[in-house]
């Protein structure tokens, strides 16, 4: 079965790729513990994470075992079990030891969630109005959907050969495998109706920002916030194929489920920052550095602050740790399976010299440039309008009034990790291969962009925070 080009085409694709992965990761996480009471903005943004994760690895299987079902029968049996896990888990919520207190709403919460309405319509629009172009250039016709087309052409076309025609081959496989997924639900190859399950990360991105900063700020700031980092997103390609919203949106989700976990939150918290962080590996080879800095600062700021009541893991939740670690795994097999290298890391592409060696060699030459680039950057009001350089602000204000005591706060996390994945950014010009006059203007401010959300929402949380939990979002 095909499903004709026009506008049925358009709608099955949202129903197929992004209505039924929704319902998959709403039956996940009530599973995984996720209580109603977190709220609709919660549940949508992570039920898309866990459950296009999830989708993008049931997709892998399909395609390993050689499609054993048709496609059509795989988006039903990806629908069953998502609604099978809303209708088992219905009653099922967090830990009842473990659920946050709620407090009475300010009377301003209304426009966290009004603001959100609006940015998340005007990103809509401006989907629909990409998606009139079809994918045909750039990196979103070179890498993620030649990529996808590989994919789903396999067996017919030998795999080998098909990712021999892809540039950068060895990037994770998440937006091409959503991309089959896709293709898959319609019965052919996408020109444009792909781009949806990927521009959906923004709309999630934004829905839970939204949800962090009104938990964690005064209405008025959240608002700003949300509104701010909405108008940076066009840095990422938001409305293409890029994975960066992808990879910004993973990265808030797992710090987000880290920060909720250490209050109190419950084991869910946990579960679902490891598959947070799981999705990070999977969407960017830049998610693994991030993913360091993020546990780094977490395990750090943790021991530095802290409280009479730790978060403990319990010993069956270690095992949760295993799901980034095979997803890196398996992509690891994938590249060795194809004799894919990673052009950056690997030092027979570069004359024998590995990242590390050229960072060394290159940072007379290199360093300089890095820093004036990353310092003009901080102060154009274009790309990420000023958030990391207000961010700053904030944060050294917090400290000249709050001292010590200040570094205990959760803005003080977002800060190392903000600043922390930045300088590791920096560091990766450094050892660049390429000219640095091409690398930087292509890559500086979209990489900074995998930041920009935790700097927003680190901003609103330094600036005017709220002392206590409001309800749902």
């Amino acid at each position: 079965m095909a499903i004709p080009e026009g506008l049925l085409s358009y709608l099955w694709v949202a129903a197929t790729a992004v209505l039924v992965p929704t319902v998959f990761g709403l039956g996940l996480v009530r599973g995984l513990g996720l209580a109603a009471h977190e709220g609709h903005r919660v549940h949508i943004a992570f039920a898309w994470l866990v459950g296009q994760f999830a989708t993008a690895a049931l997709t892998a299987g399909w395609l390993a075992s050689g499609k054993p079902i048709p496609g059509p029968m795989l988006v039903g049996v990806t629908l069953v079990i998502g609604l099978f896990g809303l209708f088992a888990f219905r009653n099922r919520g967090a830990d009842a030891a473990a659920v946050t207190a709620l407090v009475s709403r300010n009377r301003l919460d209304w426009l966290v969630g009004a603001a959100t309405a609006v940015v998340v319509a005007v990103l809509v629009l401006e989907c629909l109005a990409a998606n009139a172009d079809p994918i045909r250039l750039g990196d979103e016709a070179d890498i993620w959907a030649a990529k996808a087309k590989a994919f789903y052409a396999a067996p017919g076309l030998d795999l080998q050969l098909g990712l021999s025609m892809v540039q950068a081959a060895d990037y994770p496989n998440l937006s091409p495998l959503l991309q089959v997924f896709a293709f898959a639900g319609s019965g052919r190859v996408l020109h444009f109706e792909s781009r949806l399950p990927v521009q959906c990360f923004g709309i999630a991105l934004l829905l839970l920002l939204s949800a962090a900063c009104q938990r964690r700020a005064h209405p008025l700031l959240a608002m700003a916030a949300v509104v701010a980092c909405s108008a940076t997103l066009g840095t990422a390609n938001v409305t293409r194929l890029y994975a960066d919203t992808a990879l910004a949106f993973a990265t808030l989700a797992t710090v987000e489920a880290l920060l909720r976990w250490r209050e109190g939150g419950g084991a869910v918290w946990w579960r679902l920052a490891c598959c947070g962080a799981a999705a990070m590996l999977a969407t960017k080879n830049e998610g693994a550095m991030l993913l360091l800095v993020v546990f780094a600062a977490t395990a750090g700021w943790c021991w530095f602050a802290r409280a009479a009541e730790q978060p403990r893991v319990r010993a069956a939740d270690v095992a949760w740790l295993g799901l980034p670690m095979a997803t890196y795994a398996l992509h690891q097999v994938f590249l060795q399976a194809f004799a894919l290298r990673n052009a950056m890391l690997d030092a027979s592409t570069a004359g024998g010299r590995g990242m590390f060696t050229r960072i060394v060699d290159q940072a007379s030459t290199h360093a300089g440039p890095v820093l004036a680039w990353f310092g003009k950057m901080a102060i154009d009001p274009v790309p990420h309008r000023l958030l990391p350089l207000l961010f700053v602000v904030a944060v050294t204000a917090a400290l000249a009034t709050g001292g010590r005591r200040s570094l205990r706060e959760p803005s003080a996390l977002l800060f190392a990790i903000v600043f922390g994945g930045i300088g590791g950014y920096m560091l990766v010009f450094v050892g660049a291969q390429e000219p640095l006059d091409w690398r930087l203007p292509t890559a500086a401010a979209r990489t900074v962009q995998h930041l920009v959300p935790l700097a927003a929402l680190g901003v609103a949380m330094t600036i005017w925070p709220r002392r206590s939990t409001p309800t749902a979002a």
